[in-house]
């Protein structure tokens, strides 16, 4: 489909993986360090946890928002790693 060629090109630009998260198998643990309602309210969708690197996975439209990457560390004393994915995808991810 043209839109992941578009999402994969634009996150070639940022350097930053994509994912498409409506697809997507998501970790039911990582859910209890990012809450629906911080989700919500950042419109984030995590779905990956990596015990070993201590680090979890992020759909976000916003891959390059260094605040909001410190400012989820901080919450959850994991690594971020952002994954650009469409908003309305996340949102719809969200909601399930």
């Amino acid at each position: 489909a043209p839109r992941d060629v578009v999402l994969e090109a634009k996150a070639k630009c940022m350097s930053v993986p994509c994912i498409d998260i409506v697809g997507a198998a998501v970790n039911p643990q990582v859910l209890e360090f990012v809450t629906k309602t911080t989700a919500l309210r950042y419109n984030i969708m995590p779905f990956g946890l990596d015990e070993n690197s201590k680090t979890i996975s992020i759909a976000t439209a916003d891959p390059l928002n260094l605040n909001l990457q410190n400012f989820i560390e901080q919450k959850t004393g994991y690594h971020v790693l952002f994954h650009l994915a469409y908003l309305e995808d996340i949102q719809k991810a969200i909601s399930v």
